[in-house]
């Protein structure tokens, strides 16, 4: 899709599948899409027809061929739990009822396949409901990448790079050399690599939200409903400059 196209320009590595792209990004699927487009088209046929409009669509509905793709349609309808396709109504309101139960459907799905590693379901971070305000309030490119790499659990990394070499996971050591695994929460909170730049720009952070330079403390740093959008542009900024020192190639 152009959301996907555009974000592996953007540097998204492949370990992040679709699904968790459209969570992130609140996007809903092709199938969903075309679902929709589908019923619109049907409630469009079933308007009154009008002879100074012309044209030949109003005789669709009439046809007796009977379409291959009638069993199909009636087999989505079914999971809906709406009338066949022969007896759907075709008010707004019922338009509006189709189109509700396909984005529940939709996203239920979709949440299902991104419970993946590389997601940001993976450090607990939210669904969001619309698309995240940090695409929009993140004016420095360099910064809205290393904050959606970051929330996506795909940030440079040896325990991200380890899986596609083939590394045990008790060898992704970091290069610190304090023997740690190189994981997301060590990054940003403890390896000695980036004292300096933590000291200036997240302890502050720390000390504003009164959290604990704790694990758990990264899926409030990584949040995209912060109040204060400077939070988020001083994270955006520490963990590009963690993405620039790295000089590293995201797989």
């Amino acid at each position: 899709s152009p959301l996907h196209a555009f974000l592996r320009i953007a540097g998204v590595p492949h370990c992040v599948a679709g699904p968790a792209l459209r969570v992130e990004f609140a996007q809903p699927s092709i199938e969903k899409r075309a679902w929709e487009r589908a019923f619109k088209l049907r409630m469009t046929l079933s308007l009154p027809h009008d002879p100074a409009r012309g044209g030949f669509s109003h005789l669709i509905l009439l046809d007796t061929y009977k379409s291959p793709w009638l069993n199909l349609i009636n087999h989505k309808l079914e999971i809906l739990d709406q009338p066949p396709f022969q007896k759907l109504g075709c008010g707004p309101l019922d338009l509006k009822a189709i189109c509700a139960k396909l984005r529940n459907l939709d996203f239920s799905s979709t949440l299902q396949r991104a419970r993946r590693t590389c997601s940001g379901l993976a450090l607990g971070l939210p669904p969001p409901e619309a698309l995240p305000s940090y695409c929009t309030t993140l004016a420095v490119p360099s910064h809205r990448r290393a904050f959606t790499l970051a929330r996506l659990n795909s940030f440079p990394s040896r325990v991200l790079s380890g899986r596609f070499l083939n590394i045990p996971f008790s060898d992704r050591v970091c290069e610190c050399g304090k023997g740690n695994i190189e994981t997301l929460d060590h990054v940003i909170l403890f390896c000695p690599k980036w004292s300096h730049d933590r000291a200036i720009i997240l302890m502050p952070l720390l000390t504003k939200l009164s959290l604990p330079l704790q694990t758990w403390a990264i899926s409030v740093l990584l949040a995209d409903n912060h109040a204060d959008s400077q939070i988020t542009a001083a994270m955006a900024c520490f963990l590009a400059r963690i993405l620039r020192q790295k000089k590293t190639n995201v797989i």
